[in-house]
């Protein structure tokens, strides 16, 4: 698994754990999809890593 995989899957869980049942965050709506949220994540993240 690479970094990034790494990252993708800690996100989803950290994100699973955070909002379970779907929240607004910003303008995007997250309901049972943390790939959405979590692609937009990962991106800021290895950015400024």
């Amino acid at each position: 698994m690479n970094r990034e995989e790494e990252i993708i899957s800690q996100l989803i869980k950290d994100f699973q754990r955070i909002i379970p049942n779907g929240k607004v965050i910003g303008k995007q709506k997250v309901e049972k999809k943390p790939y959405d949220l979590v692609c937009v994540v990962q991106i800021n993240k290895t950015r400024t890593k």
